[in-house]
């Protein structure tokens, strides 16, 4: 129940992929699956070098100088986290929000990103490829579409 309420968007993907398991393997229907984040691991060791890699290009030493003030900055990591946690995580998706995401894309592209990682399996629920020209990967959708083509890959 927890899932669900934190991100329903995982909890209905973990009831499909346990539904498949469970056929999959010859399961008992009251037999219960759980997910691991292992995953969730490796993304963030990438995404931490991704990030060390990006505020030296922009003239940051996160090794010397830590994050605190790194850009893009605090205020915009601030926002970032209310969204996710006070919104999203609650299923609230308001149009002022996806223009504060939107403005931080920008803000990132302009002083040189050229694609955002979407790490949040919420933050799908706000922005599309559509709503900016800077490219998105959405890591719920990804790791969606790789569950399904191997589901389907196994007969």
């Amino acid at each position: 129940m927890a899932l669900y309420v934190a991100s329903s968007i995982a909890a209905r993907l973990e009831a499909v992929c346990e539904a498949w398991l469970k056929d999959l393997l010859g399961l008992p229907p009251q037999t219960a699956v759980g997910f691991v984040t292992g995953t969730s691991i490796a993304t963030l060791c990438g995404l931490a070098a991704g990030r060390n890699v990006l505020l030296e290009k922009a003239g940051w030493d996160v090794n010397t100088r830590g994050l605190l003030g790194a850009p893009p900055g605090g205020a915009d990591r601030k926002t970032v986290n209310d969204i996710i946690f006070q919104e999203l995580c609650l299923g609230k998706v308001r149009e002022e929000s996806k223009a504060e995401f939107l403005r931080i894309v920008a803000d990132m592209a302009a002083r040189g990103a050229q694609a955002v990682i979407l790490g949040c399996t919420e933050i799908g629920m706000l922005l599309d490829q559509k709503d900016t020209p800077v490219r998105l990967y959405d890591t719920t959708a990804i790791h969606a579409a790789q569950a399904v083509e191997f589901a389907l890959s196994q007969g």
